[in-house]
């Protein structure tokens, strides 16, 4: 078998037939793609790491399912990728594992349970280092995996790492584990800015967040129920302020009503620019959501008042959507007596691309928006009358 380059296998059964072969000498394998069993039984299968300790001077791409290798093999060390598909656990051996993985450029785990009622890492567990790891993907169910694992993981700053968790974490220590890891302070360097939050297009809840600085991105459920929803806030605010502040953007596709009251959550944060795609049938909702403490926009100027929602925004950019020319202006024009009174800013851009848009004319409302502040830019759809007054 001294010609074998890749083997891969989805299917358990064939495991005795992998074993006869692995158990010897193979010194022209590169790729290891492996499954030990396809049902998740709690308990890893130990017997492929009891016979895969062979020879593999040249494997350097390992897809492991249902199995872990022991973590004293000799070619750890020439790994290029790594990845652990469910069912799998991230534990002591994994740590070690890695630990003996410095030339890894990708990793990928996705892990369902946890090994750490066994044996938890002590303080005097040293940092695993990957020095040349590029891409880091990260799936976990347990919350404890982000404490004892992304916390002792150092990877470069450029590497694009991203993190998912299936539950919301519930307290503010978990929430300080996430901060961690998307702005690691002890790395010395600056903190990435213009951080993005995407809420996610589903109808259901749990809704996914994606919360993405720089090369690092955290996705997370809000939780279920509408009165814990105070919690993604908290989130929020926990990882802007490891990251000092900084202006937040926040991205909306194909919104529904779920998005809508999602986006009124965040309505305290320094949230600067908002971009909306494809918002046919929720554009009233996005607007009222961004610019009244009203559930719908009101028709006419209300009356002032404290708490105005998303004071710190400064630009609004909506794509691929029919919109009412009317509808910005009056957006705007609802806040004029407050932030008048109040000597405030907010809105200064309101940006359309590929916009089919109606009712008044373009440049109408450009002269209407303009006299309160704000500058109307469309680029690209149709501008029906766009040259006329």
């Amino acid at each position: 078998m001294g010609q074998v380059r890749t083997i891969r296998s989805n299917n358990d059964e064939f495991l005795p037939l992998w074993k006869g072969l692995l158990e010897g000498s193979m010194p022209t394998l590169e790729t290891l793609d492996l499954t030990a069993y396809t049902d998740w039984s709690g308990t890893l299968s130990e017997p492929v790491a009891e016979w895969l300790s062979a020879t593999l001077p040249m494997v350097r791409h390992v897809v492991a399912r249902g199995w872990q290798p022991r973590s004293n093999v000799a070619w750890l060390g020439n790994l290029r990728s790594l990845v652990f598909c469910r069912p799998t656990r991230v534990d002591m051996n994994m740590l070690r594992i890695l630990s003996q993985c410095s030339n890894l450029s990708r990793l990928r785990i996705g892990a369902d349970g946890t090994g750490w009622d066994d044996e938890e890492p002590t303080d005097s567990f040293p940092t695993v280092a990957l020095p040349n790891l590029r891409q880091l993907e990260l799936e976990f169910d347990v919350l404890q995996d982000i404490r004892h694992f992304v916390r002792r993981l150092e990877i470069p700053t450029s590497a694009q790492a991203s993190l998912g968790i299936t539950y919301a974490p519930q307290s503010e220590e978990f929430v300080e584990d996430l901060a961690h890891y998307i702005f690691p302070e002890a790395t010395g360097s600056k903190p990435p800015t213009n951080p993005l939050l995407q809420i996610h297009n589903l109808t259901r809840l749990p809704l996914p967040i994606t919360y993405t600085a720089g090369t690092r991105s955290i996705t997370f459920p809000v939780p279920e129920r509408t009165e814990e929803w105070d919690l993604l806030e908290n989130i929020v605010i926990v990882l802007q302020n490891r990251l000092n502040n900084p202006p937040l953007t926040v991205q909306l596709d194909s919104p529904t009503d779920i998005q809508a009251k999602t986006l009124r959550r965040l309505a305290n944060l320094n949230v600067q620019q908002i971009r909306a795609k494809c918002l046919e049938g929720f554009l009233d909702n996005i607007l009222a959501a961004i610019g009244s403490r009203h559930e719908n926009l009101p028709s006419g100027t209300v009356e002032d008042g404290h708490n105005w929602p998303f004071e710190s925004l400064r630009e609004l950019i909506i794509e691929r959507t029919d919109i009412s020319l009317s509808q910005i202006p009056r957006l705007v024009g609802i806040r004029q007596r407050y932030l008048r009174t109040s000597s405030k800013e907010w809105l200064k851009r309101v940006t359309l691309v590929d916009c089919n848009l109606r009712g008044m004319t373009l440049p109408r409302a450009t002269q209407q928006l303009e006299c309160i502040g704000v500058t109307l830019v469309a680029e690209g759809g149709r501008h029906p009358y766009a040259g006329k007054n």
